[in-house]
């Protein structure tokens, strides 16, 4: 107790700071997605919420208060691959399918059941993605490459599952079914309308008998979805087509469109959807009434009220409740769910939605990059105007702290210099040292300590690489590297070391170091240097200057990166301790996609089998998270970046961004901006309680506000964590509590308070 009450004296000299919570952060071991509501293709009507969907995202409009509320498996649902959705009134459940062949039903607006028996089982011998879901009784007839699956919606059960064959004995795939009259199930495959009696063995194949009469020629498979209103089903091709027993016949005038993307039913109308527009028929009318919602109808719903609501693939959600006018539903979000690549500073965290295929190739990606700050995402892209039109396939970008301006590489129109009054340049091989192979292709950018700005230059043999200096020069580099070592393709991304030599990842394979103060390189390989493979898919350098490399087959650290051009210079392999006399290497053979160093160095690792974070000397692992234990939507990681002012770790998949935030942020030497979060602290709070904006490492204690020591730790960079419990694991009592932060040589410290709510 002595030494606590040194350390609590020797505060009385620093000054006491009231810290409030902070806009746009989350709690410290939570998560949060970041979807793109604007490509949606499902939309259903349910009571008092609309649920809209697209791959990688899910939401409600709760129509009592235009309120949105985000959904996804941080809620409890199984995945984001979302294919349909449907409505059961009188059940009052939500059926959602997916591309798994997953089944979440959302019974009562809250409850969430998941049927896996599709997904999981080992017997399917086609597809297991879900097509179309269709309702009838108690039951949801659910479609797809498994052929027909009869779900009991009040038991939450699979209860028959019936299986189809082309005529070369291929099994089929359903794209559609739909009940007629209470005595037939039709179903739509590539070869035609097939139905079966309800009142027979559907499990036997013979009971099954074509229905194409009166049908028309169909070429395009997905363009037919089946709805049974009263009794009576329809679908939509060119005209709407009505069975009636034994055939079909035609009960609409002719419609100039034979594309039908989606179907649902409301009490007395069906409505198709067609790219740009709603397509509403009246069955007692026989009419056809088109309604222009959006530029790309994916699906569209009539609700209680009567208003159309349409799940536009480019604009996101719309409700129309008069012809001719409609609100937009667009929440704010990145501007697509493609996320190449990862970017963060000062406490910005870009997402790059261009990039290129395995052959090098474009992939033709326009929706520019997003930008989030404080909660709030912005968007940029020539889809919105905010950028030059021309300007596509954004894959790397970087912030330039000497002057303010930010660069964003694109692989076929060159670099975007934006300033910090937001006017725009694009430089191109028409003004600039960059070369131009099909397009001007950056691939990496970075910028050095003085404001120089690097880019590397796929595709271009004789000057790899370039530097946009501070006075406006241009100067460009063959990086001493042969042909053969250099490769067709060139360089891909960089980074800049502390001794200011480039590490250039190459697209053939192996690393290269280049020395412009020199005119110096060094090729880096698996054979002469030792990394694990010469197949480097990440590089990072944290905050000691080692430079890691992730390969296809495990880690490799370079620690002595001055001695990088000494011809031997060895990779070292991080070892994690297996017993008291045992090691062996971390992540041995794993393949690295990705790596990023937080503010407490600590390395956060992507792989395809999930996100690992490891710390310390010894190489600790401290975490690793799967879908088993987290909400990520697979093991598969494609990037990392952290924000250093909140922890926050963003993490890239190939479904979209999710974040988790962690403890470490960037620090000094000294406290700055110290911060709590959340204060007040909420009745009832269970999560960590993030003190941060501490001197680097600094130690925390944190007492009653008569001094008794009640929690003590130790910041992981410039922030620490509480969980609100004392060393006796019991949760501390409402009140004020003081936290007293000193920095590592005690030279700095400072005062702050925490307020647990009663």
């Amino acid at each position: 107790m002595r030494s606590f009450f040194l350390f609590f004296s020797l505060f009385c000299s620093f000054p006491f700071l009231a810290q409030a919570q902070s806009t746009g952060n989350i709690p410290v071991g939570t998560w949060r997605t970041h979807q793109s509501y604007q490509s949606l293709t499902d939309v259903v009507s349910a009571g008092s919420r609309i649920y809209a969907a697209a791959r990688g995202a899910f939401f409600y409009v709760d129509l009592e208060d235009n309120s949105f509320h985000p959904l996804s498996r941080i809620d409890g649902f199984t995945g984001v691959d979302i294919t349909d959705l449907k409505y059961h009134k009188d059940l009052d459940v939500v059926v959602v399918a997916y591309a798994s062949g997953n089944i979440d039903l959302i019974k009562g607006g809250n409850e969430i059941i998941n049927i896996n028996a599709i997904a999981r089982s080992e017997s399917v011998v086609g597809g297991r993605a879900i097509n179309q879901i269709h309702l009838y009784g108690k039951f949801a007839y659910v479609s797809g490459g498994f052929g027909v699956a009869v779900v009991d919606l009040e038991r939450a059960e699979i209860r028959e599952n019936y299986t189809f064959r082309m005529s070369n004995g291929v099994s089929a795939e359903v794209f559609s079914c739909a009940v007629y009259n209470d005595e037939l199930l039709l179903v739509f495959t590539r070869e035609g309308f097939q139905a079966g009696r309800l009142q027979d063995n559907l499990l036997n194949s013979e009971n099954w008998f074509a229905a194409d009469s009166g049908a028309p020629h169909i070429t395009t498979d997905k363009v037919v979805h089946l709805a049974t209103l009263e009794g009576k089903t329809y679908f939509f091709y060119s005209y709407v087509y009505q069975f009636t027993g034994d055939r079909w016949q035609v009960v609409s005038p002719y419609v100039d469109q034979n594309y039908n993307t989606d179907v649902s039913v409301s009490d007395d109308q069906v409505v198709f959807s067609s790219l740009g527009e709603a397509m509403v028929f009246n069955p007692v009318q026989r009419s056809v009434q088109r309604r222009s919602v959006g530029t790309f109808v994916q699906d569209a719903v009539l609700d209680d009220q009567g208003c159309l609501w349409t799940a536009d693939a480019n604009q996101g959600l719309f409700a129309s409740c008069a012809p001719g006018e409609a609100v937009s539903y667009l929440p704010a979000g990145p501007i697509a769910m493609t996320a190449f690549k990862l970017y963060s500073y000062n406490n910005q965290v870009t997402i790059l939605h261009g990039g290129y295929t395995p052959s090098s190739q474009p992939a033709n990606q326009n929706a520019g990059f997003s930008i989030f700050e404080n909660g709030r995402w912005q968007s940029y892209s020539n889809r919105n105007g905010s950028i030059p039109y021309t300007f596509v396939n954004a894959v790397d970008a970087a912030y330039n702290p000497v002057d303010g301006h930010y660069y964003v590489a694109s692989y076929t129109n060159g670099l975007l210099d934006i300033a910090p009054d937001s006017n725009m340049q694009l430089w191109t091989d028409q003004n600039s040292t960059l070369t131009r192979n099909v397009w001007p292709r950056v691939v990496g950018v970075a910028v050095d300590p003085q404001g120089d700005v690097w880019l590397t230059n796929a595709f271009a043999p004789n000057r790899p690489l370039h530097v946009k200096r501070q006075d406006g020069t241009w100067e460009a580099f063959d990086m001493r590297l042969t042909s053969q070592e250099l490769g067709p393709r060139g360089p891909r991304n960089l980074l800049i070391d502390d001794n200011g030599f480039k590490w250039v990842r190459l697209w053939g394979g192996s690393v290269v170091v280049f020395d412009d103060q020199q005119n110096r390189s060094r090729v880096l390989t698996m054979d002469r240097n030792g990394l694990p493979s010469n197949e480097v898919l990440a590089m990072a350098k944290d905050q000691d200057g080692l430079i890691w490399v992730g390969t296809s087959a495990g880690l490799g650290v370079f620690y002595n990166t001055y001695e990088a051009f000494d011809t031997d210079i060895q990779a070292e392999r991080p070892r994690v301790r297996v017993s008291a006399t045992e090691a062996e290497y971390l992540l041995r053979d794993a393949e690295i996609t990705a790596l990023a160093i937080d503010g407490g160095n600590r390395k956060w690792i992507g792989t395809r089998s999930g996100l690992f974070l490891i710390a310390g000397s010894e190489n600790e692992e401290v975490a690793h998270f799967t879908t088993a234990n987290s909400p990520l939507a697979s093991n598969e990681i494609l990037d990392l970046t952290i924000n250093d002012v909140t922890g926050e770790v963003f993490i890239a998949q190939e479904e979209g961004v999710i974040s988790y935030r962690a403890v470490g942020t960037a620090a000094e030497a000294t406290h700055s901006n110290a911060l709590v979060f959340p204060n007040p602290v909420p009745p009832n709070y269970s999560g960590q309680i993030t003190i941060s904006g501490l001197a680097r490492n600094a130690s925390v204690k944190i007492t009653d506000i008569s001094g008794k020591l009640v929690y003590e730790t130790q910041a992981i960079g410039g922030a620490a964590a509480w969980n609100g419990f004392d060393y006796n694991g019991r949760r501390a009592s409402p009140g004020i509590y003081l936290v007293f932060s000193a920095s590592e040589d005690g030279m700095d410290g400072l005062v702050t308070k925490i307020a647990l709510v009663e």
